[in-house]
Formats: structure tokens, C-alpha cells, sequence
């Protein structure tokens, strides 16, 4: 009764046609991965969104890496999983490291 939709995904560069075709393709490549690992292929549906749902709305290397991806939705009947988040990596596959400043504190005073 579980099937699983793979949502595909893709940065803010390039046109809508070609992003769609990006997130079909990658949510494909996901499916055939799974289908070889043993899960029927009847039970996994591939979406494309494209550009449409970006995680980040930046440019930046960590922001493409973001919405580069590819996300799971677990169906059971009318029930919906929600999954962790994987890691981001850059477009070769190297992991990505946050480069966020430290946050900064105001120091305390005596009262």
C-alpha cells in the first residue's frame, strides 16, 4: 500500500523547460536506482517541479546546491511521511560545508 513519490528539483539557473527536463531527469535517475535495489516500480512516481519550489531564493553555490535535489513523499493511503533532509553537495558530489558567520552575542554585564 506504500508508494513513493520522488519529487525532482533544480536551481534557479537556466530556463523552465530546462529545468523541468533537469528535475525529470534526476527523479528518474533516483527511480531506476530504486527499481534496481529491489522496490517495484509500479510503487514510485516521479514529479518534476523544476525551479518552481526552491528551498533557497539566492544564487549562491550553497543556495544551487539546495534546490538541486531530489525529495521523497511517503504515501500510505491519505498519510504523508516526511523524511530527513540529506546532505547539500556542490555539482561534482563534494559535500558542502555552511559558511555562516558565528552568531554574536552581546556580552553581559553585571546588574
Amino acid at each position: 500500500d506504500v508508494h513513493v513519490y520522488i519529487d525532482g528539483h533544480a536551481d534557479l539557473r537556466g530556463t523552465t523547460e530546462y529545468n523541468v527536463a533537469v528535475g525529470d531527469r534526476r527523479g528518474n535517475a533516483v527511480k531506476e536506482y530504486l527499481t534496481r535495489s529491489g522496490i517495484d516500480g509500479d510503487r514510485l512516481h516521479v514529479v518534476s517541479f523544476g525551479e518552481e519550489k526552491p528551498l533557497e531564493a539566492a544564487t549562491t553555490e550553497n543556495a544551487n546546491a539546495q534546490n538541486r535535489r531530489v525529495d521523497f513523499r511517503v504515501m500510505r493511503g491519505d498519510v504523508e511521511l516526511v523524511l530527513e533532509e540529506g546532505a547539500l553537495v556542490d555539482d561534482k558530489g563534494n559535500p558542502l560545508t555552511s559558511k555562516a558567520p558565528a552568531e554574536k552575542t552581546e556580552p553581559k554585564t553585571a546588574p
